[in-house]
């Protein structure tokens, strides 16, 4: 049984992986309240500053990141725009968890009178 969950239409960036890092460093920086300039970027990604700025760049030209003095932000139209399928997904994942918890067969309750085995025996 296959069930959608959520559709989301979004523009997909062809990113190489130095851009997918930028963005996800980026994105790690906002979230944790700690963004990042492209000095720290580069001194993470253990490349120069000027791709860093260049991937930059492409990320705020597509609007996935914006710069507020010299440091870089996701953006919250990009943010709220991939990852608002995720609540859904919880739900019906905590739902289908407790389906299945349903399912699971109860332990049945020992019978005192009967001796554990092992105990007893003389």
């Amino acid at each position: 049984m296959f069930v959608t969950i959520a559709q989301v239409e979004h523009t997909c960036l062809d990113l190489d992986l130095h851009s997918w890092l930028v963005g996800m460093l980026v994105s790690i920086g906002t979230l944790e309240d700690k963004p990042l300039n492209a000095s720290k970027l580069a001194n993470i990604l253990m490349c120069s500053r000027t791709t860093v700025l260049r991937k930059l760049d492409v990320l705020v030209e597509h609007g996935a990141v914006r710069k507020r003095g010299t440091m870089y932000y996701v953006s919250a139209e990009w943010l709220n725009a991939h990852v608002a399928h995720i609540p859904p997904i919880v739900k019906a994942v905590t739902k289908a968890a407790a389906e299945l918890a349903a399912l699971r067969p109860k332990p049945q309750a020992r019978d005192e009178s009967m001796p554990l085995s092992g105990r007893g025996a003389a």
